[in-house]
């Protein structure tokens, strides 16, 4: 029970764990933001975590029986990091001070996790002796790789300059020469920083551990069909030292030397290509919606002024042209200026953007009818309209009725001068 506590104390603070383990790489001059990150710290002390949990669970009477290969076993998901590490180009050294840097760390908060756990100098040795493991075995397994690689390496120097110069003839892009098993026997600056790679690392690598599943069997493929002197081009993703991938395109090209073929390899990462592709799709797209935009605004402009045309050309045709034929039938000059009046306003109206309706049943009017229309708008009772026109009060009251007739009042209970004040007399 006491060590569950242990184990979740440890787990509870692995943040805190990992900012002292960063603190310590960046002190020793290894800190690296593509290799030593939070995702990749989190993942080998959940390795070392798991094997601290299985070592403490064991019972008491079994664990003098537990040989060294019981300990290897626990070790063994931190091993395959660590090959996983080295088929990526890693150098022993920065994997063994990432790996020991990790095991201090959380020695030193052990005791601190549960102070009154009795069984604590056990699993703290215990865990030493993991570490211990897996560090003889990763360094065994390092060291047992090197021979055939330097033999490799050694074969292979004696290539001629006419190939090294047909390989590094594009300066900018990374180049590599492959071999027929795969590996890397050749290999510029370029790549290397594209990789993240020492010379001394990529060197050796087989060619396949640079790139994802689908990319590999592709170029696999290539290999075998291209004859010599032909060309392929793929886009692939690649994969950095830490494991994280970039898109890239690859142009193979097979040369044959000495009985024996090798494809070189021109490597152009694509990471801000893409993103600017991405960008500019992005903004195509924009500019699309806004041309859509436009396109409604200026549709709804057109519509809008087909309309005010259409509008003008009833105007015209139901008041101002019955308004002239009025006036040309007028034998009377006062009669011909008010309705010269009342077109004159209309035309008005039609500059000033119907401010006013404009009725047509105006025209039906009399003079006389008109002039009662003009004082009844102006606010005159009837009594001020009888007055001011000298008429009794029974003639005017026959105007009105009149008026609203030729208005289409009649029967409604509209009041005449809220009909009249909204329209041009």
């Amino acid at each position: 029970m006491e060590t569950n506590r242990l184990i979740h104390q440890l787990r509870a603070w692995e943040e805190d764990i990992f900012k002292e383990w960063l603190r310590r790489m960046r002190a020793s001059g290894c800190l690296n933001s593509r290799i030593t990150n939070r995702e990749d710290f989190s993942r080998r002390f959940a390795g070392v975590i798991a094997a601290l949990d299985a070592c403490a669970r064991e019972p008491q009477s079994s664990r003098s029986a537990r040989s060294a290969q019981d300990c290897l076993c626990l070790a063994q998901p931190l091993i395959e990091e660590a090959r996983f590490g080295q088929e990526r180009g890693m150098d022993l050294a920065f994997f063994l001070g990432y790996f020991k840097t990790l095991i201090s760390c959380i020695e030193k908060r052990m005791p601190g996790a549960v102070p009154d756990l009795p069984r604590l100098a056990e699993v703290m040795a215990k865990l030493r002796q993991v570490a211990d493991s897996m560090e003889l075995t990763v360094v065994a397994g390092w060291q047992a790789d090197r021979p055939d690689r330097t033999a490799k390496r050694a074969l292979h120097s004696g290539t001629s300059d006419k190939l090294l110069g047909a390989i590094f003839m594009s300066v900018g892009e990374g180049i590599l020469l492959v071999d027929e098993d795969f590996e890397i026997v050749r290999a510029n600056q370029h790549a290397c920083e594209i990789y993240g790679l020492q010379h001394e690392n990529i060197v050796g690598a087989d060619i396949r551990s640079l790139l994802e599943e689908t990319g590999a069997s592709l170029l696999v493929r290539y290999f075998s069909e291209i004859a010599e002197g032909q060309r392929r081009h793929a886009e692939v993703t690649c994969l950095y030292v830490d494991g994280k991938t970039f898109p890239a395109t690859v142009t193979v090209t097979r040369s044959d030397l000495d009985g024996r073929m090798y494809w070189s390899l021109i490597v152009r990462d694509d990471t801000n290509q893409k993103a600017m592709e991405k960008q500019l799709r992005d903004e195509k797209q924009q500019i699309e919606e806004m041309n859509l935009t436009l396109k409604t605004v200026m549709k709804s402009i057109e519509q809008d002024r087909r309309d005010f045309e259409n509008r003008v050309a009833a105007k015209i045709k139901t008041s101002l042209l019955p308004g002239l034929k009025k006036i040309d039938a007028a034998s009377e000059a006062s009669v011909r200026r008010s309705y010269l009046a009342i077109l004159e306003e209309q035309l008005v109206s039609l500059t000033a953007g119907f401010e006013k309706e404009l009725d047509p049943n105006l025209l039906k009017l009399s003079r006389t009818e008109i002039e009662v229309c003009r004082l009844i708008q102006a606010g005159c009772s009837g009594k001020d309209v009888c007055n001011a026109m000298k008429l009794s009060f029974d003639t005017v009251q026959t105007h009105r009725r009149n008026i609203r007739r030729k208005l289409g009042l009649s029967g409604e209970k509209l009041n005449l001068r809220v009909f009249l004040m909204n329209r041009i007399l």
